[in-house]
């Protein structure tokens, strides 16, 4: 899901979501805990199952297919039962729990009530499991599924990884694998900062990447000495967001014992480094059993470009000449 502002809306138009399960929640500390909706049934049950959001169209600024793109988008809520249904305003998209009990959905307020709506059946896994991570905002640094991943035996899709595997990194060092992150996303819930970056075979120059590759836009590659976001090298035809992603796909990051270059369909990627926060991870409880006291990561000294206007000239013409001559290229192809 992306968004996106038009200059004028010529009709009126709203986005339906159907969510399989409604937890009620509460707030305490600032943190939003999920109450068992029937306390005379195993589990932690939903308060409503089957229930339909509307996001109705608010004026020029309101993407309705993009919940939270404006500051108080408001919503409707029906099939939840007398006391639920109404309308309400959309607070974020979160996660909850760990391993195959996780869920991901959206919550939505009104007045002092709050629903948590997801297509997951969400089921903890300790007692103190109930407490959902906003996930605005985060944005891990990670690789798409398929990502080949170098080691000294060759290359691997990443996801294929382990903890104590060896990955080889750019200088040509062997390096062991301290940790493995996923991270799972729904399209449903996220705008085009959480969208991976596709970055076209041969983009970055001869043969890189050798096959197109697929990233978080915070993921940093090592250009011309730079640390560069990959949202900071789409250009709309080479480098782009992927919009024809699975409607629920899985992030993974790599981390070893230092913020180190490794390589990635040939393209030098940095490691994981702790600037964005774990929590979003899927198995974060696993990192926690692993590393009770944390981990020391000191990020290498480069210099880090977020933004595109923070690229050298050169390094701009550069990726620009690449970007006519594949353009050239598949239109003599076509």
């Amino acid at each position: 899901m992306s968004t996106s502002e038009t200059d004028t809306i010529t009709s009126p138009s709203s986005t339906d979501g159907n969510f399989s399960n409604a937890y009620l929640l509460t707030v305490v500390g600032g943190d939003y805990r999920i109450l068992d909706g029937n306390i005379f049934s195993s589990g932690v049950n939903p308060v409503a199952t089957d229930v339909v959001l509307e996001d109705k169209d608010q004026g020029r600024r309101d993407d309705t297919s993009v919940l939270g793109d404006i500051a108080v988008d408001r919503v409707t809520v029906s099939g939840a039962g007398p006391l639920l249904n109404g309308k309400y305003t959309f607070v974020t998209a979160a996660t909850v729990g760990t391993g195959e009990g996780a869920a991901t959905g959206i919550i939505v307020k009104k007045g002092l009530v709050y629903l948590f709506l997801t297509d997951d059946e969400y089921q903890p896994q300790a007692l103190d499991d109930r407490v959902l991570q906003p996930m605005e905002g985060e944005v891990p640094l990670c690789f798409m599924p398929g990502t080949m991943i170098r080691t000294p035996a060759g290359d691997v899709a990443v996801e294929t990884l382990k903890i104590g595997d060896a990955v080889t990194t750019a200088d040509g060092r062997a390096v062991a694998v301290r940790w493995i992150g996923r991270q799972t996303v729904s399209t449903r819930f996220c705008d085009e900062v959480k969208l991976p970056v596709r970055i076209k075979a041969g983009a970055l120059g001869d043969n890189l990447p050798q096959r197109d590759l697929l990233v978080s836009g915070d993921h940093a590659l090592f250009l011309d000495g730079i640390l560069v976001h990959a949202s900071a090298l789409v250009n709309g035809a080479t480098i782009v967001h992927a919009r024809d992603v699975p409607g629920v796909f899985t992030y993974f990051h790599v981390e070893v014992a230092d913020h180190e270059l490794i390589l990635a369909d040939g393209v030098a990627a940095e490691t994981f480094i702790d600037n964005a926060g774990r929590r979003a991870f899927d198995n974060f409880a696993e990192f926690e059993a692993l590393y009770p006291n944390g981990v020391d990561l000191v990020e290498m000294p480069y210099p880090r470009a977020k933004a595109y206007r923070q690229l050298p000239s050169s390094l701009r013409q550069r990726l620009a000449a690449k970007a006519a001559e594949l353009g050239a290229s598949e239109a003599a192809a076509a």
